[in-house]
């Protein structure tokens, strides 16, 4: 690439047009769990994820009830992260029809800096 040793990871990354390895992560979480949730994934993950159960909708269409996290090392777990992003998607991203829609919006989303956390880790 002609570059040189000194050069940032993000001065890279925008060079040769790639997302990070974060954002890759959470992308691929959050494909997961769309696959479970319209039954074209593992199953066996169902017992990490909890709905909220509203009688109405406020505000967010099929939010996940946030786990507390006591440990830093509980708040690097698949289900938090994912439950934590999922939140954070804009409503028209989780309401995707289909999985090939559902990639594509994904791609339009910031998801390195997009996830909000209010815990004591992150704060």
């Amino acid at each position: 690439m002609n570059m040189s040793k000194s050069t940032s990871y993000s001065d890279l990354l925008t060079h040769i047009d790639q997302k990070t390895l974060e954002y890759h992560r959470n992308s691929h979480s959050l494909i997961l769990f769309y696959k479970y949730m319209y039954n074209m994934g593992p199953i066996n993950i169902e017992e990490m994820f909890l709905f909220h159960n509203n009688e109405y909708d406020l505000r967010g269409y099929n939010k996940l009830h946030q786990p507390i996290i006591y440990s830093r090392f509980m708040h690097r777990l698949y289900h938090d992260i994912t439950s934590r992003s999922w939140n954070n998607l804009p409503d028209p991203v989780r309401r995707a029809p289909y999985l090939n829609v559902f990639k594509l919006l994904l791609n339009n989303v910031n998801l390195t800096t997009g996830v909000k956390c209010n815990c004591n880790f992150c704060t």
